[in-house]
């Protein structure tokens, strides 16, 4: 007969708390879906997944609570062992080796891509590949059913190479972040067990009759020979359940019996082989074949993990709350949409000749252009929104909305914004990565005046156009009125790219990508023949060039600064030669360079080789406690050295010194979070869209200025 316990929130997770070490965020890799992610440690444990997308609520949260946040772990039972870790070549499948006395095993670990079935990488007009993408379709047409049976669904397939290993296998889930309770059942061969909390069904199934009833979860003990090829390989698929199935689920007498194998573990090692010809096949597709091409895939292969395949969109991460300072509170949550990330990345899928992905992200930022048009038609006016707000704080109180912004600075992966903000909240019963709390679900930094994203969008646009396919007039028309109303405000003060909270300040890069936003208007207007107010736009372009060197430069420190009437210095002020505001060999950029580009003791923002985004000291909001170097940064300034080695060699050759040391600092299976401390721990949430687009773009401009 089948088991059954009811398992409430307050139950423990039994013998699974010998396996309570908390594992620096370095220590994961990240597999996934395009619809959401699983980080692996090292150990073999999954210990972060949010199901069935990225923005759900998660089922697994030991990463941020060793107690209480669920977990699913394989691993043998020996006192000692190596780990390893790595990709399958080109691939997001996700391999962890276990080396010890007794024998080698290991645990592949995928996500079946629900776009199994598409044919749609169009990168090459060559004859040759465009049949063998007519064979390849006629191939996924038959796995379309297998595809459809594995969606939204976890497979750890446990091997050993070999000897003979005994294994121990828990799963743990903790649904709605370690909220709800949820009852467990497992069948009589201990072949299938389901779990149900109120909103989400979990079935899990294995090859081997090994699964038991623990406390609120189930384990399994298995032993795997290599020499016995019915006990080589253990298959493990953890699913969920639609709803139509799950009252049904777990009564039928073929479920309680166990008498047939499994339908997901039957389909499985197809499943493998397919999913890594997926991502093998896209790899395939991507034009870069220059120096780092292995470290340059990598960085693309996880923003590619990181897209939501439905919508087009990509999370800055797939994780929330992972601090930029151990046991400090300044731990948000990236599962949403920014519109400056979304170009970062953009813009690197462009250069890799990645145009699918690149034009579903178009598509929808467009999606967002016109729909918060059509919102914003019905609020008040911009003039009589900036009335209102300074009758009552003054301008330093602007926010998006107050102005009538024609976009919001971040947005959820389905394309809507107003629940961003609304739902922020923190889970106070999570004691947060290393006691860093709180553990934060949902964002605020939603309703903050941003300038910069315009300019961003606008330069990507720009860029789309000219090398992807011609932007439609519609959209045009909607940019047009994004670009009049930044002429309209351009000179009021913002949050700034770093979202800085507190008083609004008139920073210095955000005037300079307001700056930009107007020029590849004008730019585009001219290639593509748009009506616009041109004469206006020039005006005001100008206006804004003079204003920025009038009064972003401090004379007294010989550097563009972080904002107006200050002297602190600010990485971005790196990406003013990369937009051509001004030409890399003019002397107020080199001087700002070389100014950035030396120790914080000497006033400047560089610490053996890593970046510091700004003095933060120096600047509110920040508790007092000194956050880690910013990757992306590091790869700014690279990129900076990069542009003036045109003309001075030195700077090309430390450019090129300093990418070598920045890729020692990704993890074991390269890749990268937000920020790196001093001492060289991984800080911020993992995997950091924005550090592998910059990854992707430095070493692409590089390896063209040292050819």
């Amino acid at each position: 007969m089948s088991v059954e316990l009811q398992a409430s929130v307050s139950d423990s997770f039994g013998n699974a708390n010998d396996n309570q070490q908390q594992l620096s965020i370095d220590q994961y890799g990240v597999t996934g879906n395009m619809k959401t992610s699983c980080f692996i440690g090292i150990d073999g444990s999954i210990d972060w997944c949010c199901f069935p997308q990225f923005n759900s609520p998660s089922i697994f949260a030991k990463i941020l609570d060793t107690e209480k946040g669920g977990f699913f772990s394989v691993r043998p039972q020996v006192a000692e062992y190596i780990p390893k870790q790595h990709y399958w070549p080109d691939s997001n499948v996700l391999v962890t080796k276990f080396l010890m006395d007794e024998g080698v095993g290991q645990v592949v670990d995928f996500m079946p891509v629900s776009s199994l079935s598409s044919s749609s990488y169009d990168n090459s007009s060559n004859s040759q590949e465009q049949q063998q993408e007519q064979d390849n379709s006629k191939l996924f047409k038959k796995v379309t059913k297998r595809s459809s049976i594995l969606e939204d669904t976890i497979v750890r397939r446990l091997e050993v190479v070999h000897g003979a290993l005994n294994f121990v296998m828990e799963c743990f889930p903790a649904f709605n972040y370690a909220l709800d309770g949820h009852s467990v059942k497992v069948n009589e061969t201990g072949t299938r067990a389901i779990f149900k909390s109120e909103k989400l069904c979990l079935e899990l199934q294995s090859s081997l009759p090994c699964l038991k009833i623990s406390d609120s979860g189930v384990v399994g003990e298995f032993c795997l020979n290599s020499n016995v090829p019915n006990q080589k390989v253990c298959t493990i698929v953890l699913r969920q359940v639609p709803d139509i199935s799950r009252e049904s689920l777990g009564e039928s007498e073929e479920w309680k019996s166990g008498q047939s194998t499994p339908e997901c573990v039957q389909l499985a090692d197809s499943a493998l082989i397919e999913t890594i010809s997926y991502w093998q096949n896209w790899v395939s597709k991507i034009s870069y074949q220059g120096r780092w091409r292995e470290k340059v895939c990598r960085s693309a292969l996880a923003l590619k993990l990181m897209t939501f395949e439905p919508t087009g969109a990509i999370v800055s991460s797939p994780s929330t709350s992972l601090p930029k300072v151990i046991g400090g509170p300044r731990n948000y949550d990236y599962r949403f949409t920014w519109i400056r990330d979304a170009c970062f990345a953009l813009e690197a899928f462009l250069k890799l000749g990645c145009f699918t992905e690149a034009t579903q992200l178009m598509k929808f930022m467009e999606r967002r252009c016109m729909e918060d048009h059509e919102i914003n038609k019905s609020n008040k006016q911009p003039h009589q929104q900036s009335v209102a707000t300074e009758a009552s704080g003054g301008e330093n109180q602007y926010t998006a909305q107050s102005l009538g912004a024609p976009l919001s600075v971040m947005y959820n992966i389905d394309g809507s914004s107003k629940s961003v903000e609304e739902q922020a909240e923190s889970l106070d019963h999570l004691r947060g990565y290393k006691n860093s709390r709180p553990v934060r679900v949902g964002n605020a930094a939603s309703t903050h005046l941003e300038f910069d994203i315009y300019g961003e969008l606008l330069d990507v646009v720009y860029r789309f156009d000219q090398k992807a396919a011609p932007i439609s007039y519609e959209l045009w028309k909607r940019l047009r009125t994004m670009v009049d109303w930044v002429c309209d405000h351009w000179s009021k003060p913002d949050a700034s790219i770093w979202e800085i909270r507190g008083v609004n300040q008139h920073y210095v890069h955000s005037k300079v990508m307001c700056w930009v936003a107007v020029d590849r208007a004008i730019k585009l207007s001219l290639h593509r023949s748009f009506p616009c107010d041109r004469e206006r736009w020039l005006q005001v372009r100008d206006e804004i060039f003079e204003d920025v060197l009038k009064n972003g430069w401090n004379a007294e420190i010989g550097s563009f600064v972080q904002c107006y009437g200050s002297k602190t210095l600010d990485v971005s002020l790196l990406i003013l030669p990369v937009v051509d505001f001004l030409s890399p060999h003019d002397p107020k950029i080199i001087a700002t360079v070389n100014a950035i580009n030396r120790s914080p003791k000497k006033g400047g923002l560089v610490s053996s080789t890593l970046v510091y985004r700004y003095d933060t000291s120096s600047v509110g909001s920040h508790e007092g406690k000194k956050e880690g170097t910013f990757n992306m940064c590091s790869m700014w300034l690279i990129n900076a050295l990069t542009l003036a080695g045109k003309t001075d060699s030195r700077q090309l050759h430390q450019a090129q010194l300093l990418f070598e040391q920045m890729l020692t600092y990704s993890n074991r299976v390269g890749l990268y979070s937000e920020q790196t401390s001093f001492s060289g721990q991984s800080l911020g949430n993992f995997p950091h869209c924005n550090t592998h687009s910059a990854l992707i773009n430095t070493a692409l401009s590089l390896n063209a200025m040292l050819e």
